[in-house]
């Protein structure tokens, strides 16, 4: 039987695409967007870093 390969993506958060950015609002919103479509993005009134969800 082969050897398992060992899936180390599991020991952190998910790499984030370099085609996203955030905007950190005056009001504390942030927005997140992708760089390349300009109609995808997202807006919160909250936001958490990635590493206190893992």
């Amino acid at each position: 039987m082969p050897t398992p390969i060992e899936d180390d993506r599991r020991d952190g958060p998910p790499a984030l695409s370099v085609q996203c950015a955030e905007l950190f609002l005056e009001s504390g919103e942030v927005v997140l967007y992708d760089m390349d479509n300009h109609t995808a993005w997202i807006q919160s009134d909250e936001c958490v870093a990635l590493e206190s969800l893992v």
